[in-house]
């Protein structure tokens, strides 16, 4: 199998994956950075797309519809983001800000229908905790399975330094419903400070699939199938952008039995009570 980490090189567009490579059949990812007069676009084609700010202003367009100056956060570390959802048969604009510079990551994957495009806002997006102790995690999902797409979904988690997330492993591998539903994902990784790293992990049950990956700032991963358990280095915080695609759409994992244990952990190893409310994992 091809190897897994996705770099891309240094430039103000970086391409990691496009639908219908090795090893990913459905989903694609780009970011680009732009400045004051900069802009990055795409024709119309058979891909819905989700543009999501991971930090700075923008302008985009999309088919006639443009949402001006959006975005609030600075980083992915400080707070949710803005996102546009761009249908199939759809051209589609992004320009820089006239001050400063924006990032933004661009996912892809085939489409059989045509919705409209619309805005995500950082006040629609619910954010839930999952785990505990060094485990704990911060996730929300911009688009998410309650919006209007025809294979994406996309969220973001957040980590403390030296956090493990994707805890307990899970995969999503088979169609098995409804206790396991296959997903292809991608996980594109930002660290605070930016000269962070962490470690990306994905093994299958028979071990064919038996990796580690040391990641960096601006370092993707394909998680075409396989657990894949994730962890930040000391003293540096993690972000990551996690992008699934699937005719199905939804979120039905299948936990490593051999750690599902810590699904219970607050009974089995007898932690003090949650101040949040149990989420996804």
């Amino acid at each position: 199998m091809k190897d897994l980490l996705l770099r891309s090189p240094e430039g103000p567009i970086r391409v990691y994956a496009r639908p219908g490579g090795n090893p990913l059949q459905l989903i694609g990812l780009e970011t680009a950075t732009l400045g004051p007069g900069m802009t990055h676009s795409g024709e119309a084609d058979e891909l819905e797309r989700c543009i999501l700010l991971i930090g700075g202003h923008c302008t985009v367009a999309v088919e006639g519809k443009e949402w001006k100056d959006i975005g609030e956060r600075p980083t992915p570390f400080d707070g949710l983001p803005h996102a546009i959802y761009v249908p199939r048969d759809s051209a589609w604009e992004v320009r820089g800000p006239d001050i400063g510079e924006v990032t933004v990551a661009i996912t892809s994957a085939p489409a059989e229908n045509r919705h409209e495009p619309y805005h995500m806002l950082p006040e629609e997006t619910d954010t839930v905790y999952a785990g505990r102790k060094n485990w704990r995690r911060e996730i929300s999902y911009p688009l998410h399975t309650g919006r209007i797409a025809d294979k994406l979904l996309v969220g973001e988690i957040r980590t403390a330094a030296g956090h493990w997330s994707s805890s307990p492993p899970h995969r999503h591998e088979i169609t098995n419903m409804p206790d396991e539903v296959f997903m292809e994902e991608i996980y594109y990784f930002k660290f605070r400070p930016a000269s962070g790293f962490g470690a990306q992990f994905l093994y299958t049950d028979d071990r064919e699939i038996d990796n580690a990956y040391l990641v960096r700032d601006g370092d993707a991963v394909a998680l075409p199938r396989g657990y894949h358990p994730a962890v930040a280095g000391p003293g540096y915080a993690k972000y990551y952008m996690c992008m699934l695609a699937g005719d199905n759409r939804m979120l039905a994992p299948r936990y490593d039995p051999d750690h599902a244990w810590l699904l219970d952990a607050d009974r089995l190893i007898d932690l003090s009570p949650d101040p949040h409310p149990p989420g996804m994992i």
